[in-house]
């Protein structure tokens, strides 16, 4: 399910709830972003990184620590 894959792929750098690591807290995520924007952003983020201001703004204040492609489909 969702907490496995969370746990695999996406544990290492980001948190629910508990603040920053190498990514974003994603708590309350979905009150920050509308739901296609996640999904285009977790299917490719380096496509996201290149063409979308809010991905661009992301990056820098992640200290320009990029989004690896995790593989993740719908």
């Amino acid at each position: 399910g969702g907490k496995a894959i969370f746990d695999e792929k996406c544990a290492g750098c980001h948190t629910i709830g508990n603040g920053k690591l190498v990514g974003a807290d994603l708590k309350d995520v979905t009150k920050r972003r509308e739901e296609g924007w996640i999904k285009n952003f977790l299917k490719d983020p380096p496509k996201m990184l290149a063409s979308d201001p809010i991905a661009q703004q992301l990056l820098k204040e992640n200290n320009n620590v990029s989004m690896p492609n995790m593989a993740l489909t719908d």
